[in-house]
């Protein structure tokens, strides 16, 4: 164990709050000018995409690897299914979207 580091009761949950927590810190080194925003920016946003993958497979269960668009759409199959009259065609990446 690393300083009293055990299991969380809740891995998801807990695991998340500590990702989401740590970032909100880092912020506050740079609100609070301890420290240039440039230095800290790839750190903030891996806290801030692990703290969100974290929160979706909450949701969507266990999903093997990393890839968010997989995650995305198990979301979208779970959530998107609820909206589809209302729904809005929508891609990021232009001509990348398999339309």
């Amino acid at each position: 164990m690393f300083g009293g580091m055990g299991l969380p009761t809740r891995p998801y949950l807990d695991t998340a709050q500590q990702y989401f927590d740590a970032a909100n810190l880092l912020i506050s080194d740079i609100e609070s000018l301890r420290i240039e925003d440039y230095n800290l920016a790839n750190p903030i946003f891996f806290l801030y995409r692990h703290w969100l993958e974290l929160m979706v497979r909450k949701i969507v269960g266990p999903v093997h690897g990393h890839n968010l668009a997989v995650l995305a759409n198990k979301l979208d199959s779970i959530f998107g299914s609820r909206n589809r009259s209302a729904e809005v065609d929508y891609c990021p990446v232009q001509g990348n979207c398999g339309n």
